[in-house]
């Protein structure tokens, strides 16, 4: 058997291992390629096979994603699902397409807990039993969004809470049943398969400046700084971008808006 061997051209050599820039660089600071830059690259990374490098750069950016994921995050009646509301309306005046995300109308034991519950009554207390389940039922939501992601032709993906919401809501309940053993700093399993964001944004609001608000949490006081704790232990892990909540609703909005979208043209 015989093998065609060839020395590198000028191509092979100009080009820096793909590790070197496609990986180090954040997702929101590659420009999105256009769909007719996609099919370029691919004709030109499959008409040589020799050209590994281009054929290596085509493989990387099929697995990167081709929207922007931005989470909003925070206490319950923070004003995260009023941002989300701007931020829709805002992508559709610049005629950008994008993907309205719940994470916890997604989860699939809210959507068993609907079928076989007829009311809305939040959970503040649960056994060892729920917990252990609420926490197999984050690991098969995070696997299907993951497989959601894949699917999507989006520019954006918005989304109102995140998954770092379920795991402070199931840390709280670890807390409420055991709070004397030592798991709040330690991570959940099911953290490590979370995709990361382009942008979590964690919207903050005082409990007590919560429960001033007309739309108050039925949780009450005592619930809401037991969470804000635990949001404040995850901030830094997470690489949250902190917003004051507690500002008027258009002045949040801009700046998040000027965080998230500056590469956005101006109408």
């Amino acid at each position: 058997m015989h093998f065609h061997c060839r020395s590198p051209s000028y191509l092979d050599m100009a080009l820096p291992p793909v590790s070197s820039w496609v990986f180090r660089l954040p997702r929101h600071k590659l420009e999105q390629p256009s769909a007719q830059s996609r099919r370029l690259l691919k004709e030109l990374a499959y008409s040589d096979p020799f050209y590994v490098n281009f054929r290596l750069i085509y493989n990387q950016l099929k697995y990167l994603s081709m929207f922007g994921l931005i989470t909003l995050s925070g206490l319950d009646g923070s004003g995260k699902s009023t941002q989300i509301n701007l931020l829709r309306e805002y992508l559709k005046s610049k005629d950008k397409t994008f993907y309205y995300f719940h994470a916890v109308e997604f989860s699939i034991a809210n959507i068993c807990r609907r079928r076989t519950s007829t009311g809305e009554k939040s959970v503040i207390k649960a056994n060892w039993l729920q917990i252990q389940l609420r926490k197999i039922a984050l690991l098969i939501d995070i696997f299907r969004f993951r497989r959601l992601m894949k699917k999507l032709k989006v520019d954006y993906i918005i989304s109102d809470r995140y998954f770092y919401d379920s795991v402070v809501n199931i840390k709280y309940l670890l807390d409420i049943r055991c709070p004397n053993r030592r798991h709040r700093m330690s991570r959940l399993f099911a953290e490590r398969f979370i995709p990361k964001p382009d942008f979590t944004f964690f919207i903050r609001v005082s409990p007590e400046k919560i429960m001033q608000r007309e739309r108050k949490p039925d949780q009450g006081l005592e619930y809401l700084v037991a969470k804000e704790k635990l949001y404040e232990r995850k901030i830094k892990d997470w690489e949250m971008i902190v917003v004051d909540g507690e500002r008027d609703k258009e002045e949040v909005f801009q700046e998040i808006l000027k965080l998230s979208f500056r590469n956005i043209p101006k109408a």
